[in-house]
């Protein structure tokens, strides 16, 4: 599958690296296609984003809508993307309380599949579940085909179908958006990233 990755930053890396390892056909999508050092090759974010099936939005959440705005709604027609982002202020507090980056990107592009994942955890932890033991993922998204292909996606990451839990449409991606303080806090407490949610009953 051809995934672009937009962000080159520790989550993009992380994920475009697990991607490429399980055989798929990845590119990061960026402003400075000279970058180097990248577990693949690197174009600028359209050229990247056009022959993608998959598109993943590893960057800050207040960035995701404005980076995909300049990709076009053309070439983004009828492509999932995987929004994986937090949009939180300087100030560490919500961008959008009451509301998540999923469903205005949703209600933005409404030809895109939009699928909301992996954002309540730390990259260690998306591209290595097993490593802290039963975990959860959560995804949301109002395209039941677009979901099965990240599912399979996930699957490809090493999470078990037992730890993924469909929340429903991309309107329920405000939960897993809004457990980001939650997140901040569980860190500062434990003093390290590799935890996660656990859904258990």
């Amino acid at each position: 599958m051809k995934i672009a990755i937009l962000g080159t930053g520790q989550v993009g890396i992380a994920l475009g690296t697990a991607f490429a390892t399980a055989g798929h056909d990845v590119v990061f999508g960026s402003r400075s296609p000279d970058k180097t050092g990248l577990p693949a090759p690197v174009a600028l974010t359209a050229d990247a984003a056009a022959p993608a099936d998959v598109i993943l939005t590893a960057l800050p959440g207040t960035s995701s809508i404005p980076v995909l705005e300049s990709i076009g709604d053309e070439v983004l027609a009828g492509k999932i993307v995987l929004d994986v982002s937090n949009a939180v202020t300087r100030e560490g507090t919500l961008a959008y309380p009451n509301d998540s980056v999923g469903r205005l990107m949703q209600q933005r592009f409404p030809d895109v599949k939009v699928v909301k994942s992996l954002s309540t955890m730390f990259h260690g932890v998306m591209t290595d579940p097993t490593a802290i033991g039963a975990t959860t993922v959560y995804v949301s998204g109002d395209d039941e085909g677009a979901k099965t292909v990240v599912k399979s996606l996930l699957t490809d990451l090493g999470w078990p179908e037992t730890g993924q839990l469909d929340l429903g449409g991309i309107a329920t991606a405000v939960g897993p958006e809004h457990y980001i303080p939650l997140f901040f806090a569980t860190l500062q407490a434990v003093g390290k990233p590799m935890f996660n949610v656990n859904v258990v009953g």
